[in-house]
């Protein structure tokens, strides 16, 4: 298992530092692979893409963006509490691990950075939720793991959101 101590995070900067990179779904070691993809979004301003690394190798990466979550969608008792009719959000747009280093705690590394980097943005500009759109295969692992709650879903969906309150002592 790595420790948290273990693993540097930086900025994405090019494709070129993540051609090893190795995930079980092609299409997330692609965005990373890609001059089109997340440079491109990060010269946009659309997201910017985080890589954590152990010893020079990448293990996985984050996408975030700014975001928001409908009032109207979240759980009645949270609703009453929120001035907006959007509540300001981080968006965890993407998260993978490399293959390689699967059951070595790296999801969990990364989501915890995510989680810290969240409240110490909620510190300077309004952020109440991180907010991500998981795959349904991952929902128990988000809610075991983390806290985050899910939202009611159409029949058919193959993802559904799901939020964390960074203020999880109030509503």
């Amino acid at each position: 298992m790595l420790s948290a101590e273990d693993v540097k995070v930086s900025l994405y900067r090019s494709p070129d530092e993540c051609r090893t990179f190795q995930c079980e779904k092609q299409g997330y070691a692609d965005f990373i692979q890609d001059s089109n993809e997340a440079l491109k979004c990060q010269s946009d301003r659309l997201s910017m893409t985080y890589v954590f690394k152990k010893d020079n190798t990448i293990i996985g990466y984050v996408t975030l963006a700014m975001g928001a979550l409908q009032k109207k969608r979240l759980p009645k008792d949270r609703k009453k509490a929120k001035r907006f009719p959007n509540v300001p959000s981080l968006l965890l747009g993407q998260l993978a691990r490399d293959r390689r280093f699967k059951g070595e705690g790296v999801g969990g590394i990364m989501v915890d950075w995510v989680l810290r980097t969240a409240n110490e943005l909620s510190k300077k500009i309004g952020c109440r939720y991180v907010i991500l759109d998981a795959e349904l295969d991952k929902i128990e692992y988000y809610k075991k793991n983390f806290g985050f709650q899910d939202l009611p879903r159409e029949p058919g969906d193959l993802h559904t959101i799901m939020f964390f309150d960074l203020n999880r002592n109030g509503v």
